[in-house]
This record gives C-alpha cells, sequence and structure tokens, in this order.
C-alpha cells in the first residue's frame, strides 16, 4: 500500500546554468506541471446575465459568495441586436466543491444560459517552482 508519494524532478545544474535550451525547456515543463495543478478540480462558468450597466451586473454578481472568481469576474458585453436589451456574459472560475452552490446563485441573481467546463490549466504570473529553480541555478538559496 502507497501511503505517501511524490514527483521529483531532477536536472543538472551546469546544463541548466550554462544552456539557455536547456533551462527554457524545464521552465516550460515546471509552468504546465504547476498551471495543471492549479486546474485541479477547478471549473469555468460562463452565465448571460441582462444589466442596463456593467456596475450593475457587478454589484449583482459580486453580492453573491460564490461568484468572485480566482481573482475577479470577467463581466463582457454580449454582441446582441438592440431589440434584445442589454446582456452580459459572466465567467467565474470555481472549485469542484463550489460548483453546484455558484450555478444556483447565477440562477438566484438572473443568470441563464449557464455553460460550465472543467479547467485544464491556470497559469499564474511567475510560479513559485520557476522562480526557486532560477535561484538555485543561481547558486542563491530560496
Amino acid at each position: 500500500m502507497i501511503v505517501n508519494s511524490q514527483a521529483v524532478l531532477i536536472g543538472n545544474r551546469t546544463a541548466l546554468a550554462t544552456r539557455p535550451a536547456v533551462m527554457a525547456a524545464t521552465e516550460q515543463l515546471l509552468e504546465f506541471i504547476e498551471a495543471y495543478m492549479n486546474a485541479h478540480g477547478k471549473y469555468m462558468i460562463f452565465a448571460n446575465m441582462r444589466g442596463e450597466t456593467l456596475d450593475e451586473v457587478a454589484h449583482l454578481v459580486l453580492g453573491q459568495p460564490d461568484l468572485g472568481g480566482l481573482q475577479w469576474p470577467t463581466i463582457s458585453p454580449l454582441g446582441t441586436q438592440a431589440h434584445h436589451g442589454n446582456w452580459w456574459s459572466v465567467s467565474i472560475v470555481v472549485s469542484h466543491s463550489r460548483l453546484y452552490p455558484a450555478i444556483q446563485q447565477f440562477r438566484t441573481i438572473g443568470g441563464s444560459g449557464v455553460v460550465v467546463t472543467p479547467v485544464s490549466y491556470i497559469f499564474e504570473e511567475r510560479p513559485e517552482r520557476c522562480r526557486r529553480l532560477l535561484s538555485i541555478v543561481q547558486g542563491v538559496q530560496p
């Protein structure tokens, strides 16, 4: 029976420091691993909402506990014909445990056409593992 396990990436410090292509490939690999791990159990929700202004829609969305997204929701106008009113697309990322509550909250504030898709990768600004790798290769302990 396996109780604990972990993956380890082993590299050659000299090759990483002296061969830019090796360092670039290693950083890319780390970025994808990190992004995949960040996305595990996360879902993207898209919902359509009526509203007169972006501020009105943002107020409705941000008034719900599970609709904040990773940082904030993305709210964009939909390309509708004039006689169809003001429609907005709202997209957020939520964890699996908050998926159904978030869908219900969208419905509560008038969301419709809710689409859910699994997230494959979430790329952050600069992954911690890449920063640590660079520090180690440069001889500076993180």
